[in-house]
């Protein structure tokens, strides 16, 4: 086949297209079909062509009644199609504002919005600015008068080529307009008075553009202040956990008080000495003020440091990091006032007692007259009986921290004390 039957056959096809969107396919034409080789003829049969409408066009008014010389709006909105390969083109001389007719109403204004698009439809719209100057047409249905649109299809042969088909028209029925009414007597339905223009939908979008960004930008600012706030409650909390040090916990103390202990009952081995005396007599205070429930005295320790004045040392959990140094004021006395108290546990009693044996016999042996040798037995069991008790408690201690971890659950266990 040479160029020009190319040529010749796409000329063809496109005004077969545009015959079938200038109105509906007959059903001779549908017959006139040849049938497919290797298809049967019912086949073709059974599939009619759809049918495409070239335009579509409606009215619209601002109000659904009017007065006698009163202006509104009247939009005219129409919408072709437009594909890469067909192009409907309608002719808009005659529906400009200063061309349209649309007696008995006067046209006193009017616009024509930018085009927007929907997919393989283009909108176009005119907005007239009327009034109605008949008195006679008080209490009836005036009708916007029947408005003709010529249009022509235009299909593209090739990439640089398009065909223009022949003229059509297409009729616009017109729109009743009551007076001094609400709702037309012909009126299917009610048509509110809203401003749905094509100027008005371009504000619309314009206003939420401007809503989207200033949300972005407000979104981005509580995001720079939460930023700043967490970064302020972060060194806040630093500098409070640098300013008040924690508190070193019961069974630390206990280790320590028990650890000093057990050191005491090696050295003395080889006799007793005021020293001795005072390191065992300091750690069964501790010893029996953990007992009571009573805090101990803390000072911070430096890492490698020697405890001084009668203090035990508390060593860091984590190596390289400053202990603490620990003491107790708490005397016999304070100790036999509790066991006076008739409300104490009997399960206490018994470490109470021998904590109070025990810190009777160093207070003797401590502060005895200098002539009188130490009882080396009676401080030794002083000793021991501070040991059993500094381990009853450390158990005591363990217990009552895994029953708040099955009764509380891993949360509450983990904020409660060690």
């Amino acid at each position: 086949m040479n160029a020009t039957s190319r040529t010749l056959a796409a000329v063809a096809r496109a005004l077969l297209a545009a015959a079938a969107l200038a109105g509906p396919v007959t059903a001779a034409a549908g017959q006139a079909r040849p049938a497919s080789p290797g298809r049967p003829a019912s086949a073709d049969r059974a599939q009619p062509m759809v049918e495409v409408a070239p335009i579509r066009c409606w009215w619209r008014t601002s109000q659904g009644a009017v007065t006698i010389g009163e202006p509104f709006d009247v939009r005219l909105t129409c919408a072709v199609l437009e594909t890469d390969s067909v192009q409907v083109v309608p002719d808009e001389t005659r529906l400009t504002v200063a061309g349209v007719q649309l007696q008995p109403f006067e046209v006193i204004g009017g616009e024509r919005p930018a085009d927007t698009r929907a997919g393989q439809r283009r909108f176009f719209q005119y907005r007239y600015t009327v009034r109605l100057l008949d008195p006679d047409s008080i209490g009836d249905d005036v009708m916007l008068p029947n408005l003709t649109v010529t249009y022509r299809v235009q299909s593209r042969v090739s990439s640089d080529a398009t065909l223009a088909g022949r003229e059509f028209t297409y009729v616009m029925p017109g729109l009743p307009v009551h007076v001094l009414s609400l709702v037309p007597e012909s009126g299917v339905d009610i048509r509110d008075g809203a401003d749905v223009g094509f100027d008005r939908i371009d504000a619309l979008r314009f206003r939420a553009r401007l809503f989207d960004i200033g949300s972005v930008a407000l979104l981005a600012g509580g995001v720079l202040f939460g930023v700043l706030a967490l970064a302020a409650f972060v060194s806040r909390a630093r500098q409070g956990q640098a300013r008040e040090r924690p508190r070193v916990s019961e069974r630390r103390v206990l280790a320590a008080a028990g650890a000093e202990l057990s050191r005491v009952a090696r050295e003395s081995a080889s006799g007793w000495t005021p020293e001795l005396i005072g390191a065992g007599h300091a750690a069964l205070r501790v010893v029996a003020a953990v007992a009571l429930g009573r805090g101990v005295s803390e000072q911070r320790l430096a890492h490698g440091a020697s405890a001084t004045d009668g203090r035990i040392p508390v060593r860091a959990v984590i190596p390289g990091r400053p202990g603490a140094a620990v003491t107790s004021a708490t005397t016999a006395a304070d100790v036999a006032l509790a066991l006076a108290d008739p409300a104490r546990p009997i399960e206490q009693r018994a470490g109470l007692e021998a904590l109070h044996a025990a810190l009777a016999t160093f207070t003797v042996t401590r502060f005895a007259a200098e002539d009188a040798g130490p009882d080396a037995g009676a401080l030794a069991s002083a000793l021991d009986a501070g040991q059993r008790e500094a381990s009853r408690l450390s158990r005591a201690g363990v217990r009552r921290w895994f029953r708040s971890v099955v009764t509380l659950g891993p949360r509450e266990a983990r904020t409660s004390p060690s």
